[in-house]
């Protein structure tokens, strides 16, 4: 019995050479000048389907058809602009200005339609007497029975009148839908800011 010889080991860093390979035997081809070469077998074209004989059928046109029903299109009527309902219009104080050569006169009596804000401030005898600004405003508004110190937003104690807005020289009041501004007493006299 033989023992085959050990494989040599590769050494690191180096590749082992290839293998060959032995050539396929088969007839040799002889080729010499004027003998023409074999031809390549090609398999024969493909048959046509059963049925269609070699030609495909004229392609079908399709006209696209919509399936969908389109509402008519709905036009809206204008909205018209209307002014809102439920305020009160109060002039402002430098409205109220004197005509120049004429003698003070005490105004000529209101018409007698004043409104609950209106009628509650001159019941009790509200004038706006100083503002406080920053995150909470403040008004300090002077009664026939003391002062009071309302923040905006706090209603005037015993109504339902609501301190809407406070500036530096004015208060608004809102009762429901009537709102009233009360101007600063003196402007030179105080209303810090």
């Amino acid at each position: 019995m033989e023992v085959p010889a050990p494989a040599p080991l590769p050494t690191p860093g180096v590749s082992p050479a290839p293998v060959p390979q032995p050539v396929p035997t088969g007839q040799p081809v002889r080729v010499s000048q004027g003998t023409p070469l074999p031809t390549p077998r090609v398999s024969p074209a493909p048959r046509p389907l059963p049925g269609t004989s070699g030609a495909l059928p004229a392609p079908k046109v399709l006209a696209p058809t919509p399936r969908a029903d389109v509402p008519p299109a709905r036009v809206e009527s204008p909205v018209a602009p209307a002014a809102p309902e439920g305020l009160v219009e109060t002039p402002l104080p430098q409205e109220a200005v004197q005509a120049p050569g004429k003698p003070s006169e005490p105004p000529a009596p209101e018409t007698p339609s004043k409104g609950p804000l209106q009628a509650l401030v001159e019941e009790r005898g509200l004038r706006l007497s100083g503002t406080l600004l920053g995150p909470v405003s403040v008004a300090i508004l002077e009664t026939k029975d003391g002062y009071l110190v309302l923040p905006v937003g706090s209603p005037l104690p015993g109504s339902e009148a609501v301190v809407r807005r406070i500036e530096g020289d004015r208060v608004v009041l809102a009762l429901k839908d009537e709102t009233l501004e009360i101007p600063l007493l003196d402007a030179q006299g105080g209303g810090g800011q």
